[in-house]
C-alpha cells in the first residue's frame, strides 16, 4: 500500500512519464470498499481517495485498458491518466484525475449554472477542446458531456473508457455540436448527453 501511494505521489508531482502500474492492494484502499471492486464490472466509476495525499480521483473500470493506456497523450487540457490496474483477465481500473467542478452540460443544464459559465469561460473551453482536437492522437468524445472542469475550472477533456471506432470525423463533428451548445448556453435536445466517459 505504501509503495503504491509513493507511486501515484511522484504520478501527481509529474516526475513519472505516463500511466503506472499499481498494486491491487493501494487501488482498494483508495476505493475505500473492496466489496465494490470485486463485483465491478466495465463501466463502473468510482470515486477515490486517499487521505495521506489529500487527493480525490476518479476510479474507472474498463475491458480496454491496453489499447486506452497505449493510446493516452500527456496533454494538459486531457484529463489526466495516473495509473492502472488490473483486476482479472477481463476488467481493469483506470485511476484518473477527478473532474470535481462537473461537465459542461451539468452547468448548461441548470440556470445558474449557464450563470457561473459565463462567456469568456465559454470561450476559453472552445479554445482548449480546439487544441486537443488539433494536437491529439487519441479518439476522443468532445461533447459537453465528456468536457469537465477541475476545481480551477481548467479545461479538461474525459480520458475514454471505451475507444471509438470512428476518430477524426467523429471529433469533429462533436466539437461543432459543442461549439453550438456553449455559444447558445442550450444543449442539444435540451437534455444531457450519455456519458462514456469517466
Amino acid at each position: 500500500i505504501a509503495t503504491g501511494r509513493e507511486m501515484l505521489r511522484l504520478a501527481l508531482k509529474g516526475k513519472q512519464r505516463g500511466p503506472i502500474s499499481l498494486p491491487q492492494d493501494y487501488v482498494r484502499v483508495l476505493c475505500g470498499d473492496s466489496d465494490s471492486i470485486d463485483s465491478a464490472t466495465k463501466g463502473d466509476v468510482f470515486i477515490g481517495k486517499d487521505a495521506i495525499l489529500n487527493q480525490s480521483f476518479s476510479v474507472v473500470t474498463t475491458d480496454d485498458a491496453q489499447t486506452i493506456i497505449e493510446s493516452y497523450s500527456d496533454h494538459s487540457n486531457l484529463q489526466r491518466l495516473y495509473g492502472y490496474c488490473h483486476l482479472d483477465d477481463n476488467i481493469s481500473i483506470l485511476v484518473l484525475e477527478c473532474l470535481q467542478k462537473g461537465t459542461v452540460d451539468e452547468f448548461l443544464s441548470k440556470p445558474n449554472g449557464r450563470v457561473q459559465l459565463h462567456a469568456q469561460r465559454r470561450i476559453q473551453i472552445m479554445l482548449d477542446a480546439a487544441r486537443i482536437l488539433h494536437s491529439s492522437k487519441q479518439a476522443l468524445d468532445l461533447t459537453s458531456g465528456n468536457i469537465g472542469l477541475n476545481l480551477h475550472l481548467a479545461t479538461k477533456v474525459c480520458v475514454p473508457t471505451e475507444i471509438p471506432k470512428d476518430s477524426f470525423p467523429g471529433n469533429t463533428f462533436s466539437f461543432g455540436i459543442l461549439m453550438i451548445e456553449l455559444l447558445t448556453g442550450a444543449l442539444q435536445n435540451n437534455r444531457s448527453e450519455d456519458r462514456k466517459f469517466g
